[in-house]
C-alpha cells in the first residue's frame, strides 16, 4: 500500500534572493535531560561521613545547551551541598556532566530538598532533582505522659511506674 509523506517548507523572498524561512514554532535544538529524577541518601547520623550521590545532565538535542546554574532549594537545603561548586557549562550534543551532591543531616527525621538545574532548554529551563535523606537521632518516649498520681494524702507515698523508650535511630543516654 503506498503511503503519502507530507512536508512543509516555508519560503520567502526579498529583492535580493529566495530563501527558506524558519518555522515560527521552532525553538532550537537545545534539550537536556537530568537522570535520575531523585537521589535517596538513606539514614545518616550526625557524626557519620557525608553520603555522596550523583545525577547526570545530558545534552540530548541537536544544538549545544548551556547549563547556567544548579541550586539546592527547600526547607532542609542546608543538609545538602554540591561537592564541587558549579560554574556555567556548555554541553555539546551527546555530552554529559555528572554532578555530585553530599548529604550531612543538620536535624533528625526525613530531610527533603531539590537540586534545581537551570539551563537554556526552551521546554524545561528548570529541572528539579528530588533529594531525600534521613537524619538519625535518639527520640525519647515517656509513658504514661502525663503521669497521674490521683488523690494522695500529704506525707503518704503512691507507687507509680514510668517507662522510658527510645523510639529513635540512635542510642539514647539518660
Amino acid at each position: 500500500k503506498p503511503t503519502l509523506a507530507l512536508s512543509l517548507v516555508l519560503i520567502g523572498c526579498s529583492e535580493a534572493e529566495l530563501s527558506e524561512l524558519k518555522d515560527p514554532n521552532y525553538v532550537g535544538g537545545m534539550d537536556i535531560e537530568v537522570t535520575p529524577a531523585a537521589l535517596d541518601f538513606g539514614l545518616l547520623s550526625y557524626d557519620d561521613v557525608a553520603s555522596i550521590r550523583t545525577f547526570t545532565i545530558s545534552s540530548v538535542g541537536t544544538d549545544p545547551a548551556t547549563v547556567d546554574s544548579i541550586e539546592i532549594q527547600g526547607e532542609e537545603a542546608t543538609s545538602y551541598t554540591l561537592v564541587t561548586p558549579f560554574t556555567e557549562t556548555v554541553l555539546d550534543p551527546g555530552e554529559t556532566l555528572d554532578i555530585q551532591v553530599a548529604f550531612l543531616p543538620v536535624s533528625s527525621n526525613q530531610l527533603l530538598a531539590e537540586a534545581v538545574v537551570f539551563s537554556d532548554d526552551p521546554e524545561e529551563s528548570a529541572i528539579p532533582v528530588t533529594l531525600v535523606g534521613q537524619g538519625a537521632a535518639p527520640d525519647l518516649l515517656i509513658s504514661p505522659n502525663p503521669l497521674n498520681f490521683g488523690s494522695t494524702y500529704v506525707g503518704c507515698s503512691m507507687p507509680n511506674e514510668v517507662t522510658f523508650t527510645n523510639i529513635g535511630e540512635e542510642d539514647l543516654i539518660i
